[in-house]
């Protein structure tokens, strides 16, 4: 996905300069009474502070919340008249539109906002005096938050019914693969351009962006883990190597979706109950579906003489334990001394009922 917003990426522009661009517009020559002036003020909360509905700015002018509406209408219509001969504001609209096109026609606003200011740097004034100055952009359309979708904008030409038809062909797609998918991947399947799918789950609500950067429905556990037994699976499929149990801890406490502590015991008894876990050596875990085998040492030999069917030297023996376990070769040699296993030949073991 950063491919896409990369070459967009503005220099860090801070909300001083987004307000410079805000106060050429705000003018006396174009906004003639202070009362529009305010009312935009406040209705976008360009001073830094939240923006304020009609009727709490209403209450504070002694005029009704349509009348508020009125003002707010009639005043954004002079900026927007006002804007092609303010050469600033009408560079920054071009940038803007150019940065919608790449990201495929549409773009939800958090990554929009994200290609101009700096995440680090937003602060709420820089974030209202922004999204003022898109919204003075008669050919950009802005669709706001609902059940499927988080706010985005578009070009005015941009087809929306589109977005919401491939939005559901990506809910389609997901639920008939039943599993994990890159974007790169999704684009293929449903012969539809890389960028416009990135923009398009990045605006989805009932999808989300898994550890490998691939998506699934949010429903998902192994998308949306809620219990620490589900972390650590994920965890462990997406490290793809055995880890130690105070590790996995560790990187759980670090996961985007842990919110609340979690101690390295808690983590331990999740790990004993669930057979999806194998212990392999003191405190060290992989996943069965790896190819460990659950049990003691004894039990491990026990299964790969059996696997094997026939006698095996004990350096052979040795050699495939150590696929399965992290131990001594000791460990094993005392192991083949019991009951369970006999010797039929120099250093050579096979299970004591054959």
């Amino acid at each position: 996905m950063a491919k896409a917003s990369t070459n967009l990426k503005e220099k860090n522009t801070t909300s001083q300069e987004f307000g410079k661009k805000v106060s050429s517009v705000l003018t006396k020559e174009i906004l003639k009474k202070d009362r529009d002036r305010n009312v935009l003020i406040e209705r976008y909360g360009l001073n830094g502070v939240k923006p304020k509905t009609l009727e709490a700015i209403g209450k504070d002018l002694g005029i009704t919340r349509e009348r508020v509406r009125q003002i707010e209408k009639v005043a954004t219509t002079k900026l927007e008249k006002a804007i092609p001969n303010i050469q600033e504001i009408k560079s920054f609209h071009e940038k803007l539109e150019k940065t919608i096109d790449n990201f495929g026609g549409f773009v939800n606003e958090e990554r929009l906002v994200a290609v101009f200011i700096a995440t680090k740097k937003q602060d709420l004034k820089e974030m209202n005096s922004f999204l003022f100055l898109i919204t003075l952009n008669n050919d950009l359309v802005r669709y706001g938050e609902n059940k499927e979708m988080r706010t985005y904008w578009t070009l005015k030409n941009t087809d929306n019914k589109k977005i919401l038809s491939l939005s559901k062909e990506v809910s389609n797609l997901l639920e008939e693969k039943k599993k994990v998918i890159s974007a790169e991947d999704i684009a293929k399947s449903l012969s539809e351009k890389i960028e416009i799918v990135e923009s398009l789950m990045c605006a989805k609500k009932d999808v989300l962006q898994a550890e490998d950067k691939k998506w699934g429905l949010i429903t998902w556990r192994e998308v949306n883990p809620k219990s620490i037994r589900d972390k650590t699976y994920i965890i462990m499929k997406g490290h793809k190597e055995p880890l130690h149990y105070s590790t996995i801890t560790e990187k759980i406490l670090a996961h985007k979706l842990q919110k609340r502590p979690v101690t390295k015991q808690a983590v331990h008894n999740e790990l004993i109950r669930d057979d999806r876990f194998v212990l392999i050596g003191r405190g060290i875990y992989a996943l069965q579906e790896w190819g460990y085998k659950p049990g003691v040492v004894e039990d491990v030999i026990r299964e790969i003489l059996i696997e094997q069917g026939r006698p095996m030297h004990k350096n052979e023996i040795i050699e495939h334990v150590k696929k399965h376990r992290i131990v001594k070769e000791t460990t094993v040699i005392l192991n083949l001394q019991k009951n369970s296993f006999k010797r039929v030949s120099r250093a050579t073991y096979t299970l004591a009922d054959n």
